[in-house]
């Protein structure tokens, strides 16, 4: 008797000290909160038809997955592998300790772990990797405060999304695409048996690297789930007979100019927090017409470097009608070493003559004129300033038709004087160019730098009756949990000159091909009948521009060097960046731009 006092005893001071240190523990432990917020994403760019441009990962790369809409097999297999009592337990499954204990006592060690898949939840969101004592304690207060807190059902859904397959994958979903390149939602049997064994061991299990071991461990899941009759014989015998094929993890950039610039785009509009919980990004960008425009610049600058000295150039292609981004090839060649990740299409360059469109539909708006008004073409002296025509030269009276047709500097220069400079430039910088006012009257002539992007924009007021089209990036932006930020950017039309004022000088820019002999030839091509382009020379020279569009599209083209240098003395846009913007807008204008598709895996 006294011996059954002194062990209830002893057990009684046990259950205290046993309890006074789960009370310990829980007193420190932090409270339990866990929302599809909290994990970290991967940032996706998609371009417009659903296919992938660009994965920008951070700490862990993770797709956030509802569980309906992961494959049941992997249900199946995961718990099995892992926790097969999940729904009978509370968090801890004291069956299954003993279940382990004992076969680690029989096979002499460690060989089988008891965690269940709460568990294994609280390891991973609030606990260190390091095994300890005090670890397994404060693991199963967390678990059982989970259970408490959430249903079965998401506790499984956080589970799947936060375990590991190595090499900075998580979550089921994300395991699947890199894989597989599949949703987890149509994987089968087999394949869902591959992945459920990873987690217990993600380094020696990785498919690139141990995939002869991970083939023999998914068999012998298998084997488990027909005897646990989880699954049928005749799914056993198929699943076991699959030959699986691991994908190659894919971690190239299509469209990396446009990528990198979209990816800016996102960090000036979301903090760091929101970036790094993950965003599915369905972009402007037709990546079948970005590669066509890629592949004509290069061949374009292959064959001008040696004779002209251009070693670079850009392309955009925009709709006209939203402002989309369609094509934005940033450089010849993105892979060379010197400057070809540097986007000239958006670096800021003196645009020449580009701008003349804009003023002479700014004179007609505020000055009363009409492409008849006659202007001056003659020496003129502007407080010292004395500008010349390019090539020399003076034709007396002309009309403003003729004076822009023909590129005249000098009336375009009074027409900037007649209007006031510091005017002039508040107004076009309504359309994002930001001119510098300081350049004075040589804004007239590309005095004041802009970049290809914006200034190829500022046309669609030709083509939009006066209205503004800002370029966009976006049709639609997702929070890797579902949330939608953006569905389509709103059209942010800004009218910027008269309806009157944009028609007359989009009229006058439908005789600009047939207005030169190098360039008539163009003018008869069935492509381009109803284009207009503007080109542009820099002093020096030392760029080359056109800028042009048709009721579809505008397509801004940029030539010359990336370390400002001099291109050949007697070169100018009409001869070389015409032609080149010509091809652009003949494979644009073939090119059938596909409506936004949202098929991307999200």
């Amino acid at each position: 008797q006294v011996l059954l006092i002194s062990l209830l005893t002893a057990g009684a001071l046990v259950a205290v000290g046993v309890g006074q240190v789960f009370h310990y523990y829980a007193s420190i432990l932090p409270p339990v909160s866990i929302k599809a917020a909290d994990y970290p994403g991967t940032v996706r760019l998609y371009d417009r038809t659903g296919k992938l441009i660009y994965e920008d990962a951070s700490k862990e790369d993770t797709i956030y997955v509802a569980i309906e809409d992961v494959s049941p097999y992997f249900i199946k297999a995961i718990l099995s592998s892992e926790d097969r009592r999940f729904f009978e337990h509370q968090g801890v499954d004291f069956l299954a300790i003993l279940r382990a204990a004992w076969h680690d006592i029989r096979r002499g060690g460690p060989y089988e772990g008891a965690s269940t898949v709460t568990q294994q939840l609280a390891r991973n969101f609030f606990l260190s990797p390091q095994v300890s004592l005090s670890r397994k304690i404060k693991e199963a207060i967390l678990a059982s405060e989970i259970e408490k807190k959430y249903s079965k059902k998401q506790i499984l859904e956080f589970y799947l999304n936060k375990i590991p397959f190595g090499s900075n994958i998580y979550g089921i979903e994300s395991a699947s695409r890199i894989f597989f390149h599949k949703s987890s939602h149509d994987l089968d049997l087999a394949e869902s048996a591959a992945l459920a064994v990873i987690p217990r061991s993600p380094s020696e299990l990785f498919p690139y690297t141990h995939e002869k071991a991970l083939l023999a461990k998914k068999n012998e899941l298998l084997k488990k789930m027909y005897r646990d009759q989880v699954i049928s014989s005749a799914e056993f015998k198929k699943a076991l007979s699959e030959k699986l094929v691991f994908q190659k993890r894919s971690r190239g950039i299509l469209a990396p100019h446009f990528a990198f610039a979209a990816l800016d785009k996102l960090k000036e509009l979301y903090s760091p927090a929101t970036r790094e919980r993950g965003l599915n990004v369905t972009t402007t960008l037709d990546l079948s017409l970005e590669k066509k425009i890629e592949r004509l610049l290069q061949k374009t600058i292959m064959h001008y470097k040696r004779p002209y000295k251009i070693n670079d150039g850009a392309i955009v292609v925009l709709d006209a009608k939203s402002g989309d981004i369609l094509a934005m090839a940033g450089s010849y060649n993105f892979w060379n070493k010197r400057y070809g990740q540097y986007n000239s299409a958006l670096a800021r360059r003196q645009p020449g003559s580009t701008l003349k469109p804009l003023i002479y539909a700014l004179a007609i708006q505020n000055l009363g004129w009409s492409p008849r008004t006659v202007l001056e073409d003659k020496p003129m002296n502007f407080n010292g300033y004395r500008p010349r025509n390019f090539g020399g030269g003076f034709r007396g009276k002309v009309s403003l038709e003729a004076a822009l047709v023909n590129s005249l500097n000098i009336p375009a220069i009074a027409t900037l004087n007649k209007l006031g400079v510091q005017k002039t430039v508040d107004t076009l910088n309504q359309c994002n160019l930001g001119l510098n006012s300081k350049a004075g009257l040589t804004v007239a002539v590309g005095g004041s730098a802009t970049d290809l992007l914006d200034l190829a924009a500022s046309y669609s007021i030709f083509d939009n009756r006066g209205k503004y089209l800002p370029p966009h990036y976006f049709i639609r932006i997702k929070q890797a949990d579902g949330k939608t930020f953006i569905q389509r950017q709103k059209n942010e039309a800004r009218q910027i000159v008269s309806r009157k004022a944009a028609l007359q000088v989009d009229s006058i820019l439908k005789r600009s091909l047939s207005n030169w002999s190098i360039t008539k030839n163009l003018a008869r091509d069935p492509l381009l009948r109803n284009a207009r382009v503007k080109t542009g020379t820099s002093n020096g020279p030392r760029d080359l521009w056109a800028i042009g569009y048709n009721s579809d599209i505008i397509v801004g083209v940029w030539l010359g060097n990336n370390d400002n240098s001099l291109l050949r003395r007697d070169l100018c846009g009409l001869e070389l960046a015409v032609p080149l913007w010509a091809k652009a807008m003949k494979i644009a204008a073939q090119h059938p731009i596909k409506p936004a598709s949202f098929h991307e895996m999200d």
